[in-house]
């Protein structure tokens, strides 16, 4: 299920380090994966920034109408793509509060704003939000856009805890 991927030394990232299989494999789209590098290549050294990577799975619809709502819904507050798997990501490194109780609220105010789009496209409740994983990291502990992706998985598969 994982595989070991090797970076180059001068990039700063780390040698061998393990990928999930799951989304290493996806069609990682350009767009997101570049923007995705270019702000952690820009904040990665700061300190006491906030990155949130949210992953949204939506029933009833395409991914690419999926992308065109959650851009919609979300487009203003941060920057959305397709993650490898081929659920919508959207990266949020805008304003909270301070403490877990801030990264809730930040779920919380994320979760509604789609939801809102979701209602608001499909009244009938043709389409709807299956599921939410959030991965929030500090800047300077992420390596790479991968190393985001990878937390999102390891929100699947533990329970979530502080960061």
């Amino acid at each position: 299920m994982e595989r070991e991927v090797a970076f180059a030394a001068d990039s700063g990232a780390v040698q061998d380090r393990q990928v999930n299989e799951t989304f290493a494999n996806g069609p990682f789209e350009n767009e997101l994966v570049s923007e995705i590098e270019r702000i952690i290549g820009l904040l990665g050294k700061q300190r006491f920034l906030r990155l949130s990577l949210f992953r949204f799975q939506i029933d009833g619809i395409s991914v690419t109408t999926a992308k065109t709502l959650m851009t919609r819904a979300l487009k203003p507050q941060g920057i959305v793509g397709v993650l490898p798997d081929g659920a919508i990501g959207f990266l949020y490194l805008g304003p909270r509060g301070k403490g877990m109780v801030a990264d809730l609220a930040l779920v919380h105010h994320i979760r509604e704003r789609v939801c809102a789009e979701i209602h608001r496209q499909s009244p009938f409740n043709e389409m709807r939000l299956s599921s939410v994983l959030v991965a929030h990291r500090w800047a300077d502990e992420v390596i790479d856009a991968y190393d985001l992706v990878d937390a999102l998985h390891l929100q699947s598969v533990e329970p979530a805890k502080a960061s």
